[in-house]
């Protein structure tokens, strides 16, 4: 199949805090980020947010990926793969996705079987207008 699925969750990059939820089903107390002034103490000194994605596959890989939200850019890269027995040999991963004269620009680099990061695919994505719909439809 040449559609694939994956899920995963994103945050920025910053030490723990009693405010964060978890582990498990643990409360937090408080807000984490209660204000615009509390998110730019994270900005890095080139602008940038230092980010964490965790994404999930079904064939049984899992990857934390560790990088820079920067402007309209993104750029990052695993930290850690992690595999069950039966998935396939994944060894490492980067991705970038950019916001380029107004499109979503994608790519996805992976290591596999021992071999070093290679192109694995990438998309120029453009948003389309919703067709109208008539009430008489």
């Amino acid at each position: 199949a040449l559609i694939s699925i994956e899920t995963g969750f994103w945050r920025l990059a910053r030490s723990p805090e009693p405010t964060d939820l978890g582990p498990g089903m643990l409360p937090a107390t408080g807000s984490a980020i209660a204000s615009a002034e509390a998110l730019e103490k994270l900005r890095r000194e080139d602008g940038g947010f230092e980010v964490e994605a965790s994404i999930v596959h079904p064939n049984g890989v899992q990857e934390l990926y560790m990088g820079v939200a920067n402007g309209p850019r993104i750029d990052l890269a695993t930290d850690a793969v992690l595999r069950s027995p039966s998935a396939k040999q994944h060894s490492a991963s980067t991705r970038m996705l950019g916001y380029v004269q107004e499109h979503l620009l994608w790519a996805w680099d992976i290591g596999t079987e021992g071999a070093q990061v290679v192109s694995h695919a990438s998309a120029r994505l453009a948003r389309r207008q919703a067709p109208e719909v008539s009430e008489e439809s």
